[in-house]
């Protein structure tokens, strides 16, 4: 004799399945466009390649190309993982909603200094002599190698 009960598919509501189909079709266009995307760039190499533009080399150093098949692998990834999609896969956990109200409370300070020192450093480099600035800031192989790295750092 057996203690267990048949395990049977539970009948969800229309209005559940109907959510759950939903984000499964919002899932698969995703994909279907990193999908799209990602060939594009692959592609694109392929065509430069056959071309004569790049050689095979120069596709592999290519980041564009490295990126291209992330793309594609991300949209492969996708695309299974919306075929094991549950309805307890959408509910969010109790980390994951404390982890969105923290979110909210906070302020990118940080941010907005760097964003605010790049926006400074766009605006003065064209008022302030600019190539005098990047040769200072920057390595000039040629003012290294006849030493003059020292005067242009204390020129400034």
């Amino acid at each position: 004799m057996e203690d267990r009960v048949p395990i049977e598919p539970r009948e969800e509501p229309p209005e559940v399945s109907e959510s759950l189909e939903s984000r499964r079709k919002a899932l698969r266009k995703e994909a279907g466009k990193s999908l799209l995307f990602g060939s594009g760039i692959v592609l694109l190499h392929l065509v430069l390649l056959i071309c004569g533009v790049i050689g095979l080399r120069g596709i592999f150093r290519s980041i564009l190309f490295v990126i291209g098949f992330a793309v594609i692998a991300e949209g492969v990834w996708e695309l299974r993982r919306t075929r094991n999609l549950t309805l307890e896969d959408l509910k969010p956990s109790e980390p994951e909603k404390d982890f969105a109200e923290s979110l909210k409370k906070t302020k990118p300070v940080f941010t907005r200094v760097i964003l605010a020192c790049l926006i400074a450093v766009g605006i003065c480099q064209p008022v302030f002599k600019s190539k005098e600035s990047i040769e200072a800031a920057g390595l000039v192989k040629g003012a290294t190698r006849q030493g003059e790295w020292w005067r242009l750092l204390t020129s400034i």
